[in-house]
Order: structure tokens, then sequence, then C-alpha cells
């Protein structure tokens, strides 16, 4: 199989290999003090929006905010250490973006239950990455988001789409600023 041929459900990640790439953040603006964010910065952003977004609408307590945070933000964290290992699961963790169209895009898929929110719900994280041919050993951190669950099936692909075409404009706009500088 090949990394990018014709059929995107034969793509096959860099972050499943099993060998080290380069992870670079660079979607949406996040404070740091380094020219791209680390792992944690990246989680600490995301999990604020998460613990945020649970707080107001009822499902996360005052008393469990910074500890449901802390958990969200380690767990973004890892994920982007593991994906820059190469140590995702195909299929499972990771699939090629069939709404990315030729562009060698994929998502990175978790979840859990965190006992922090009423109910124990489970929160599903979605990180969408790009993998440029130019450069075999990157990895981009373009978007990432707390999958929407509920509504009816066109509903939520119509809510991840949004999403994704986020990730396709960070992406584009990568690859116009490495054109532009060729």
């Amino acid at each position: 199989m090949e990394e990018h041929s014709d059929t995107r459900k034969t793509r096959i990640s860099r972050c499943t290999r099993g060998k080290p790439a380069i992870y670079q953040w660079i979607g949406q603006p996040i404070k740091s003090e380094n020219e791209f964010p680390t792992p944690l910065e990246i989680g600490n952003h995301f999990a604020n929006i998460i613990a945020k977004d649970k707080f107001i609408s009822g499902a996360l307590t005052y008393y469990s905010y910074e500890a449901f945070r802390i958990r969200i933000a380690t767990a973004i964290a890892a994920k982007i250490k593991h994906a820059s290992l190469g140590m995702l699961a195909a299929g499972s963790d990771v699939v090629p973006l069939a709404s990315a169209g030729h562009r060698p895009l994929f998502e990175i898929r978790w979840e859990a239950r965190y006992a922090y929110l009423r109910g124990g719900a489970t929160v599903h994280i979605r990180q969408y990455v790009g993998e440029p041919s130019a450069e075999p050993n990157l990895i981009l951190g373009l978007h990432a988001h707390e999958k929407a669950v509920s509504g009816s099936p066109a509903e939520i692909r119509i809510l991840q789409n949004a999403q994704i075409f986020i990730a396709i404009q960070h992406f584009d706009q990568w690859q116009g600023a490495q054109t532009c500088e060729q």
C-alpha cells in the first residue's frame, strides 16, 4: 500500500507507522513562548474550550471543573505525543479523511468517559492532521474539537464537515505558503 494512492482508504498515516515524526501545530493560533506550541499547550487550549462548554451547559460543576480540564488537556497532549511517535492504531485511532479530497489529511479519534461530568458522559474528541508528501517526516496539526454527538446523523455530519473544512483551510493555507517560498 502506498501512503497517498488514489484510493483514500489505502492511505497509511505517519501516526501509525511506529516511527517518530515531527509534529507541528499550524491551526488556529495558540499562545506559546515557542515557535510552535507544545502538545501540552495545545491540550490546555482545547481543554479550556471543552471544559467551559461543559460548565456552561451544566454538565460540569464548579468543583469538578479544574480536575476535568486537566484530564482533557493531558489526554490531548498524550494523543499528540503518541501520534508523533507513530504509536496510534490505524482504523480505530486514525482514519483517512474522505471529505478532504486529494489532500493527505487524517482524523485522529478518541473518546473517554469522565465521572466528573453529570451522568458520567463520554467526550468525543477529534483532531485533524495533514501529512504533506513533500515533507515525509512531518505531521501538521490542523484543527481539534469536541465532536457533536446529539442530533440526527445528517445534523452531526453537517457539524463535523464544518470542522473538517477548518482543517482543510489550514492545510491549503500552509501548502500555499510552501509554494510561495519555493
